[in-house]
């Protein structure tokens, strides 16, 4: 495994090459609590349910996860209330072992969380910040919208303001799309590159200010 060390089989040679000019970034920690994760799959289920999912809705993407080997972040604080306090037990991983806890322990644990990611990092583009993720996804994001259309997925207001305060106006289209989990809703979708007057006066958040951006 993982994702695309097989081609997606429904997707057709035309849909590739009008898409071709499109380079998304992912935000890997959105992506892993997207998926819902049922108890009596295996690991290598539930692993590839995430590249089904994302063999079928993008072409290649790069996926940013933070570094969990990077020493405290500043959203060490932000992930603490997410979790709700929670501390899963340290699983030793294998893709055979029968997930039978609640994903949210699970990924509460940075042993097993990174465990899992670099499980779903084999045959594919993952990359792993030193840190914080945020001005990461944002360096790629910017990085590739020097010649290709830009896109990232991710529900993180952070990237929108980093986008917005570093974005090239004269770059190729930068966008920032959110994916609603309910299926009914549409995705949220900010053209940075149209937002000339917010990129000007918007400050960076706070988060970014504890990294140096290049």
């Amino acid at each position: 495994m993982l994702l695309y060390q097989q081609h997606p089989r429904s997707l057709k040679k035309d849909i590739v090459d009008e898409t071709s000019d499109i380079e998304y970034v992912l935000d890997g920690g959105s992506l892993l609590h997207r998926i819902p994760w049922r108890r009596s799959d295996t690991f290598a289920a539930i692993g590839q349910t995430y590249v089904e999912y994302v063999q079928r809705m993008y072409i290649k993407p790069r996926i940013v996860f933070d570094g969990f080997n990077y020493g405290p972040s500043t959203k060490d604080a932000t992930l603490l209330r997410r979790s709700r306090g929670m501390i899963g037990l340290t699983i030793r991983f294998n893709p055979e072992i029968v997930y039978s806890a609640r994903k949210e322990h699970f990924l509460a644990n940075p042993n097993n969380k990174q465990a899992f990611v670099q499980y779903l990092g084999d045959g594919c583009q993952v990359l792993h910040a030193q840190g914080d993720a945020d001005t990461f996804i944002v360096r790629n994001a910017l990085s590739s919208a020097i010649n290709k259309t830009s896109v990232v997925m991710g529900g993180n207001t952070d990237l929108l303001v980093l986008l917005l305060h570093h974005a090239d106006l004269r770059s190729r289209p930068l966008l920032l799309k959110s994916r609603s989990k309910t299926k009914k809703a549409q995705a949220n979708r900010h053209n940075v590159n149209e937002n000339p007057s917010r990129a000007t006066y918007l400050p960076c958040p706070p988060i970014s200010s504890c990294h140096k951006w290049m």
